[in-house]
């Protein structure tokens, strides 16, 4: 009997063991990780220079991608080389050495230059990042460009779902912290460059919509707006913008007034005209548009209000349209 008990522990702990192992296993590949991050910290050579990099995802079905996405900052002094962002939650990851692109640069070891990105929270390796209406913060430390002029992002099309709506990148350098709007999305193999937009040079638009009270005037279609007008610098173009893709619910219906806010765009101090748009995507999918209405703030945060009086059918063969606004009375 006291055999038979013994088989039985025995038989429980083997069984206990199987059931732990994966989770066991999965720990201690985090920890193997974050002594690895821990120790490429200590690793950075001074003269490299550090960046906040903090990644947006827009608000839309479907918006969060499993693709490899790759940035590149460029700058006055050059520029760091190829980043792989996603790597950061891979056991593979580690500073990457590149000899042939940047030799001269003097964030280097032992004639290759040096670049190492991380995420905000170096224990969370398994965070699936670029999610929908997510915040991705990474650490990246690579060549020191100077003063920023562009980046360069690219994504890879893999994984199941790798399109993505990228809404913007927020890079800080030398207390310095620069806006790259996008608000597009990436599908394919992707290679996009973009330039920054002083924080202070952004604002928030805040699109107000009335489909028309007339039989048939709602619509299923995707419904896009580009903004155009003048500041300090010159002509402004808020490119073309898909309202669906910020808006819930069953939007654009007959007699209904909706709201869509467009975030961290290009300040136009003087709004010269709007251009909307239908991609006609559903059967059945005119659309009459009774106004617009666009609140924002100038660059002296006094609120300006901006009417479009439409009173269109948008159908086949008349899919876009320009408008202007209303005068002050």
């Amino acid at each position: 009997m006291k055999d038979h008990m013994m088989n039985l522990g025995v038989l429980f702990m083997v069984a206990l063991v199987a059931l732990l192992s994966p989770a066991l296993a999965g720990n201690a590949a985090a920890q193997d990780m974050s002594r690895l991050l821990r120790a490429a910290d200590a690793q950075v050579p001074e003269d490299c220079g550090e960046y906040k990099v903090t990644v947006h995802t827009g608000n839309a079905e479907g918006a969060g991608t499993d693709a490899n996405v790759y940035l590149t900052i460029t700058g006055s002094n050059g520029d760091t080389g190829e980043l792989a962002l996603n790597s950061s939650t891979s056991p593979k990851a580690r500073p990457s050495l590149d000899r042939a692109s940047r030799q001269e640069s003097r964030c280097a070891k032992d004639g290759y230059a040096f670049k190492l990105v991380k995420p905000y929270n170096s224990n969370d390796f398994n965070a699936n990042f670029f999610e929908r209406k997510s915040d991705t913060p990474f650490t990246v430390y690579g060549h020191d460009v100077g003063e920023i002029k562009s980046i360069t992002v690219r994504t890879d099309n893999a994984g199941a779902g790798p399109a993505w709506l990228l809404s913007n990148i927020v890079v800080g350098f030398q207390e310095k912290s620069l806006e790259f709007p996008v608000n597009q999305w990436l599908e394919g193999n992707s290679l996009k460059t973009y330039t920054p937009t002083a924080l202070d040079d952004l604002t928030d638009y805040t699109v107000t919509i009335k489909t028309g009270d007339v039989t048939g005037a709602g619509t299923d279609a995707n419904i896009s707006l580009e903004m155009e007008g003048v500041a300090p610098k010159g002509t402004v173009t808020i490119d073309k913008f898909i309202l669906n893709g910020v808006m819930t619910g069953n939007v654009f219906e007959r007699n209904q007034i909706d709201t869509a806010v467009l975030r961290r765009r290009p300040l136009i101090d003087n709004m010269a005209k709007i251009t909307v748009s239908s991609d006609d995507s559903y059967s059945g999918s005119a659309w009459y548009l009774e106004w617009i209405v666009i609140t924002y703030k100038n660059r002296y945060r006094e609120t300006l209000t901006k009417t479009f009086q439409c009173h269109r059918w948008f159908e086949k063969g008349s899919l876009s349209a320009v408008f202007v606004p209303e005068l002050p009375h």
